[in-house]
């Protein structure tokens, strides 16, 4: 590995693996795009319209995310309207969720997912860029 190349993981510090927090916060990633896969197919009245947005709603959050939110993007917003974006995306999938399928799963997914992005990006701040 040469000096200059970032491991994955690690919030970009080198040689650093990924702690409880990223990995933590990477699950809840992934809740939120299933939550909005799920959520999609139950908008509408045709399958083309479920399979549709099942698949569109997430590409489209995980492109928002790639380029606005992850830790190594060359855009990326600062630490306060990451973490506003995070938390309106989640509140955003966990609405969509409970309205066309769970309540339950909806509640779950904020009640979740809301502490850990919130945490990560609280840490992120004290442990500085």
């Amino acid at each position: 590995m040469t000096e200059d190349h970032e491991p994955a993981g690690g919030r970009g510090v080198p040689g650093r693996a990924p702690g409880v927090s990223e990995v933590t916060a990477f699950v809840a990633e992934i809740c939120l795009l299933a939550a909005l896969a799920v959520g999609g197919s139950g908008l509408g009245r045709q399958t083309a319209i479920h399979v549709a947005l099942a698949v569109a709603l997430p590409v489209a959050v995980s492109v928002l995310w790639g380029l606005l939110l992850a830790p190594r993007s060359a855009q990326r917003l600062g630490q306060r309207p990451r973490l506003v974006v995070k938390l309106a995306l989640t509140v955003l999938a966990a609405v969509l969720l409970a309205a066309t399928h769970s309540v339950p799963w909806g509640v779950a997914l904020a009640v979740l997912a809301i502490p850990v992005f919130t945490v990560g990006e609280l840490r992120e701040r004290t442990a500085g860029p």
